[in-house]
């Protein structure tokens, strides 16, 4: 169980850097 709350932010923290990664191929596209 512990494992699994010191992963969520992890979680978190990788799905802000692809959502980011995906905003900057976009900015790239334009």
């Amino acid at each position: 169980m512990s494992k699994l709350n010191s992963l969520k932010p992890h979680d978190s923290f990788f799905k802000r850097i692809l959502s980011d990664e995906r905003n900057l191929k976009d900015i790239l596209r334009h």
